[in-house]
C-alpha cells in the first residue's frame, strides 16, 4: 500500500479549506480575496519568505482559490 499518490515523491500537494462566509458576503470575499493576495503573492510575501525562500525549501510553489458557492 502506497501512502504518497504518486511514483514520484518530490511532487505532491496540500489542500487546506474551510467553511467561509455566505455567498452574499460579497465585502468578506473581497477582504480575504487581498488578505490571501499579500500572504502568497510574489516572492516577498509572507509565505513565500516562509515556506519557498529558504535553504531547504517546503514548497516550489503556493497557491489559493476562493470558491463562491
Amino acid at each position: 500500500v502506497s501512502l504518497f499518490p504518486s511514483e514520484d515523491e518530490s511532487v505532491g500537494s496540500i489542500t487546506f479549506g474551510w467553511r467561509g462566509p455566505t455567498h452574499d458576503d460579497v465585502e468578506t470575499y473581497i477582504a480575504l480575496d487581498i488578505l490571501f493576495r499579500y500572504l502568497q503573492e510574489n516572492a516577498a510575501s509572507p509565505i513565500h519568505q516562509t515556506f519557498i525562500e529558504i535553504n531547504s525549501p517546503y514548497a516550489s510553489g503556493v497557491t489559493y482559490s476562493i470558491n463562491y458557492c
